[in-house]
Parts: structure tokens; C-alpha cells; sequence
């Protein structure tokens, strides 16, 4: 099993932030706390150690670069 993945957290807000601002749109994002349960992590990442082990030298594309031409090309 590899991950991909950038091996660093980030919040979904951000992101959904971040197509929200590419997109000229005005977003209330709220969080309905009845939702979450307890045992739910605060924070969620994977490791891409075995990922850059087998493609030594590849330069990942940041995820705002990869987000703003999906955007583009719709």
C-alpha cells in the first residue's frame, strides 16, 4: 500500500476555502458539531515516506497549483 498524499495536515476548509476564492464565490462554511463523535481525530495525514522512496527525484506539484488548473480546465 502506498499513500498519496503530501504527509503534511491540512484542513478541508482550507481547501474548500481555496476553490471557493478561485471561483469568486461568497461561502459560509459552518461545522455542525453534533456530527462529530468523540473518538474522531483532530487532526488526519499520511505518511509518503514509502511514496519518495520509489520515485526518488520526482518534484511534487503544491495542492493550490494542482486545485487551480483542475479549475481552469473546467
Amino acid at each position: 500500500i502506498i499513500n498519496v498524499c503530501s504527509g503534511k495536515a491540512l484542513k478541508l476548509r482550507t481547501i474548500v476555502e481555496y476553490m471557493a476564492d478561485l471561483n469568486n464565490l461568497d461561502l459560509s462554511i459552518e461545522e455542525n458539531k453534533s456530527l462529530l463523535r468523540s473518538n474522531d481525530p483532530l487532526i488526519h495525514y499520511g505518511s509518503n515516506a514509502k511514496l519518495i522512496d520509489l520515485i526518488d527525484g520526482y518534484e511534487f506539484i503544491p495542492w493550490k497549483e494542482t486545485l487551480k488548473g483542475i479549475m481552469a480546465r473546467r
